[in-house]
């Protein structure tokens, strides 16, 4: 394996099951968790949830094959410090390694992108929805919520049923 042929990172121990994540951890105290998503009994989701959740926890680099948004932002709750896909050249491997292992963040690029892009519709959407807000709160209403009718202006009753879909 690639980290075992670097001199300042030692690898003190390998788990096939997530379930057995936690008793490795107790026995070796690594500095650090490389941890796979896919495995049998616990996956490494729920076995990072668990180990972030204790007081002497590692850090948690998560390392897979899966780049669903859910899985990544799954682990970033969980409180992994890293999140890298397996096609990730092992160089920038062992840079994520040194880098989380000192306090540091690592995510892969395209991890980045995506949660990047993201977290823009997101703010677009939260952007958008406030001007809704303000135009309801005028009883002036455009776009979505214009009521064409009125010629723009909503009565009062209308004004309240749009506020509660607007506010969801």
């Amino acid at each position: 394996m690639m980290l075992s042929g670097t001199d300042d990172i030692r690898v003190v121990a390998e788990v096939a099951d997530g379930a057995e994540v936690a008793s490795a951890v107790d026995a070796y105290k690594p500095d650090l968790v490389l941890m796979d998503i896919r495995m049998p009994r616990m996956d490494g989701l729920a076995a990072t949830e668990l180990l972030r959740g204790r007081d002497d926890a590692p850090a948690v680099i998560v390392l897979t094959t899966f780049d669903a948004d859910d899985h990544v932002l799954r682990a970033l709750r969980a409180g992994a410090s890293g999140f890298l896909l397996k096609d990730t050249p092992p160089p920038e491997i062992l840079k994520a390694v040194r880098l989380v292992a000192g306090g540091e963040a690592m995510l892969s690029p395209t991890v980045t992108r995506r949660l990047l892009e993201h977290r823009t519709h997101e703010a677009d959407h939260v952007r958008n929805r406030h001007v809704l807000l303000a135009n309801v709160e005028r009883g002036t209403c455009f776009g979505a919520l214009e009521n064409v009718q009125s010629g723009g202006r909503m009565p009062k009753s209308e004004l309240v049923k749009q506020r509660l879909l607007v506010q969801g």
